[in-house]
């Protein structure tokens, strides 16, 4: 509920909020967090095609849901951030990247002098496009986000914070693990707990089971503490995903990152054999 998600940002502060599906609530983002500035980046449904028909789903299938105007938000807060630089960037399938390149106001020494951050929200798995074609477009979203962050520049050693809803517990974490990512909760040595279903708000779990779709994920940035929000301060859940909360520590331009942090960089230790399928070598 709209309550709910005030409460909940005003209780946890965080200094960088990365929040998705957000039409409409910018008065309530301003409202909860007076003390942020807020990057935006609305994302329109692709245009229609024509197509032949499709044949009829098969009885208990799921529904084809069409994407609607969705967007995403970054907030950060004015006092310990100077923002250098912020725009979207299409991902495909009318899904966006919103980004923002921050310059901390403290920064110690050795630390990096800039931050960047993206938030993003891949697609649903019931869209037509995966229905008909039964291929998974977040795999190809996930590819376009590492070609975002490329042409972004910022050089390897900076470091990189990606947070939102990927829709997939899987396939876009393997492709980001073997570009140099990891999230919060791997580096940490902790599973998760499911990010949805969030009852009683989300009517889903009859079609889903309690899965991981929310991830914190960075690049040359130590975590230090990670928690699924499955106690909301309003009563009830903010939205139909139950939040997450990390906490990051930049690691200097010349350190090596810790073996959890592996990728096919030469620089660091290699994923095990298995993660060489999602094709990290090409990043």
């Amino acid at each position: 509920t709209t309550g709910s998600l005030v409460a909940t940002l005003k209780t946890y502060d965080a200094d960088i909020v990365c929040v998705q599906e957000s039409v409409g609530l910018a008065h309530l983002l301003g409202e909860a967090l007076p003390t942020h500035t807020r990057i935006l980046s609305a994302a329109k449904p692709p245009p229609a095609r024509s197509k032949p028909a499709a044949a009829k789903p098969p009885a208990g299938a799921a529904p084809k849901l069409r994407l609607r105007e969705t967007d995403s938000t970054v907030l950060f807060r004015t006092s310990a951030f100077a923002l250098l630089g912020e725009g979207e960037a299409p991902l495909g399938s009318g899904r966006t990247l919103a980004w923002a390149r921050l310059a901390p106001h403290a920064v110690g020494p050795g630390d990096p002098p800039t931050l960047l951050v993206g938030s993003l929200h891949l697609l649903h798995p019931d869209e037509p496009v995966e229905y008909e074609s039964g291929r998974s477009p977040r795999v190809g979203q996930t590819r376009a986000l590492l070609r975002v962050v490329r042409e972004l520049g910022g050089g390897r050693a900076e470091p990189v914070l990606l947070m939102g809803d990927f829709n997939d517990p899987h396939l876009p974490r393997w492709h980001l693990r073997a570009a140099g990512y990891v999230d919060a909760f791997t580096a940490l040595g902790v599973t998760p707990e499911p990010t949805f279903p969030a009852h009683p708000l989300a009517t889903w779990d009859i079609m889903y089971p309690h899965v991981v779709l929310d991830f914190a994920m960075a690049r040359r940035m130590r975590p230090l503490a990670a928690q699924v929000l499955r106690a909301a301060p309003g009563g009830e859940p903010p939205s139909d995903h139950w939040p997450l909360i990390a906490a990051w520590a930049p690691l200097a331009p010349d350190a090596t990152p810790p073996p959890l942090m592996a990728s096919y960089d030469p620089a660091t230790l290699l994923l095990p054999p298995a993660y060489r399928s999602c094709g990290g070598a090409r990043y």
